[in-house]
Order: structure tokens, then C-alpha cells, then sequence
């Protein structure tokens, strides 16, 4: 018997850019996986649809940027809506996933690794992306544990 495929696909949507991201195939481990240069919005639910389709993933995870406050401002409403037109055309489930500090984490995790995150905004946004994703599966992994019945490791 083989092992079933789990990926997830991470999606950070900027107004310039699109960074992405990819779990592993037990859906445990999330990678920086590149950007997508913005140009219109058909295009970059396209190009978005095409990447997770060729990843196999199960589900497209958006970050959704609410203020630190918890209130939802203008760009949060444009990613929301990005995620509504995204969601109209995947045939898999499109997630929200609250992205506060993730490009901060992302740039700090660039820094340990020896890079210079303001000399490559594009590495950030993928890294970004993967930090998006990270806390979905790590949620995903606290609500298996607290749900009865969950098999044990």
C-alpha cells in the first residue's frame, strides 16, 4: 500500500507580486516554491490554478492580511476577494490563513540563513508564502490531535 499524497499549496498575494509555496507530500513540511509577477487578474488565478494543479495539491491556502488590531482594511478586502475568484475556479479548496508577521518571520528566517532579504524581494515573498502555509498545517496538526478518535503516531 502506498503512501497518499497530502500536499498544500501557499499563496501570498502582494500587489506586485505572488509568492508561492508548497508542502511536501505528507503535507508536514513547507518550502518557498518562487513568486508569480502580477499582471492581470485573470492571469494570476491562471498561473495560481496551474501551479497547484501541477503540485497535486489537496488545498490552496491564501494568507489573509488583517492588522494587527484584527480589523480587516483595504488590502485584506482585495486579498479576500482575490481568494472568492480564486475559490470560483479551483477545483480544490481555497483556505484563508491569517498571515500578520509572516513577512517578518520570513525575512528574519532569510537573515539566519545568510541573506540579505531587502537585496531580494522576491525570495521574501516566497518565503512568506511558506510561512503562510506552515501555520496552516501546523493548525491542521493541532486539530487532528484534539479531535477524538485521532489515531495515534
Amino acid at each position: 500500500m502506498g503512501v497518499v499524497s497530502r500536499v498544500y499549496v501557499g499563496v501570498d498575494v502582494g500587489e506586485r507580486r505572488i509568492g508561492l509555496a508548497r508542502s511536501d507530500a505528507l503535507g508536514l513540511l513547507a518550502s518557498p516554491a518562487g513568486t508569480l509577477r502580477r499582471t492581470v487578474h485573470s492571469a494570476d488565478i491562471e498561473s495560481i490554478l496551474h501551479f497547484a494543479s501541477e503540485s497535486g495539491a489537496l488545498e490552496i491556502v491564501v494568507g489573509m492580511p488583517i492588522s494587527m488590531s484584527g480589523d480587516e482594511g483595504p488590502q485584506a478586502r482585495r486579498t479576500a476577494e482575490f481568494a472568492r475568484s480564486l475559490a470560483a475556479q479551483s477545483h480544490v479548496p481555497v483556505r484563508l490563513q491569517d498571515e500578520r508577521l509572516s513577512t517578518v518571520e520570513a525575512e528574519a528566517k532569510l537573515r539566519a540563513a545568510g541573506r540579505r532579504p531587502s537585496m531580494d524581494r522576491e525570495a521574501v515573498d516566497s518565503a512568506a508564502a511558506a510561512v503562510i502555509l506552515q501555520r496552516y498545517l501546523d493548525g491542521l496538526d493541532a486539530r487532528a490531535a484534539r479531535s477524538p478518535g485521532a489515531p495515534g503516531l
